[in-house]
């Protein structure tokens, strides 16, 4: 070969950098992982949200619990402050005032009892609220008072 013919060769073999080509496997390769990610990523946050108001209801239905208990029978103090199915307490005695006021969407707590004049007695609290997205979720703590 002469001197031109190599130096042509040479030319032809000598790779710096990628083709086009090359550019676009990588990407299609890397693209779905990026787009994985991301869904993980909003998922995550989508089950925080749920777990945070979850944290939020258990604390309220907990102090609920601890107030009813901390209420002196006979049973007729109860049915006073904590009416059975009232839908967040009587007028006088709110159930926001008790847990520190509500902090979820749509929060409502509810007292209800399977049996008044059962001793000892079974009192169920329930709590209901919504999410950003409009879900209901609702969460339940029972306890037993002897009178």
């Amino acid at each position: 070969m002469n001197r031109i013919g190599m130096a042509i060769t040479k030319i032809k073999t000598d790779k710096a950098g990628m083709t086009f080509t090359e550019v676009l496997i990588a990407a299609l390769i890397v693209l779905p992982v990026i787009i994985g990610v991301m869904q993980i990523h909003s998922y995550s946050g989508f089950l925080s949200e749920i777990n945070k108001g979850r944290g939020l209801a258990m604390n309220a239905l907990s102090t609920m619990i601890e107030k009813i208990q901390c209420t002196p029978m006979p049973y007729s103090n109860l049915s006073i402050y904590f009416p059975d199915g009232v839908i967040d307490g009587p007028a006088g005695y709110p159930y926001d005032d008790i847990v520190g006021g509500y902090s979820l969407n749509e929060e409502h707590i509810t007292v209800t009892y399977t049996n008044i004049l059962a001793d000892p007695l079974e009192i169920i609290v329930t709590i209901s609220w919504q999410d950003m997205k409009g879900r209901v979720f609702s969460q339940s703590l029972s306890t037993m008072k002897a009178g």
